[in-house]
């Protein structure tokens, strides 16, 4: 979310892709399907931020789309194995939501929490 407010788009795609594609090494997960939805619910985030919420800036508001952010991600997610392993939706979504609620309220906290300050840092090296 910080680099998508300070740093422009294609900068900020450059780091996404860099990002994932490292993740995936490092994490043995090098596979086309799960890196194509990393890819798709991180990129949401630099190009959502820069048009449709491009003048949105309070913490509170930031936070709460990066929820809606997390929810796309587990969604991607949950699709994507639901197909996979051809299990049925709801035998996927029910264990996995509590995974879910916690990455949205990492997502809601460390947002609301760190946005502003790293900001500020990121303003002035920049």
């Amino acid at each position: 979310v910080v680099y998508s407010k300070c740093i422009k788009t294609t900068k900020t795609l450059f780091v996404i892709i860099i990002h994932v594609l490292i993740d995936s090494l490092f994490s043995s997960s090098v596979n086309y399907i799960y890196i194509s939805c990393m890819m798709v619910s991180y990129l949401i985030v630099p190009i959502t931020l820069n048009t449709i919420f491009k003048k949105v800036n309070s913490p509170l508001l930031l936070s709460l789309i990066g929820v809606f952010y997390s929810l796309i991600y587990a969604l991607l997610f949950a699709l994507t194995t639901v197909v996979l392993t051809d299990a049925k939706f709801i035998d996927y979504i029910i264990p996995d939501l509590p995974f879910t609620l916690v990455l949205c309220g990492s997502s809601f906290i460390s947002i609301y929490w760190l946005y502003l300050p790293i900001k500020k840092i990121f303003d002035k090296m920049l």
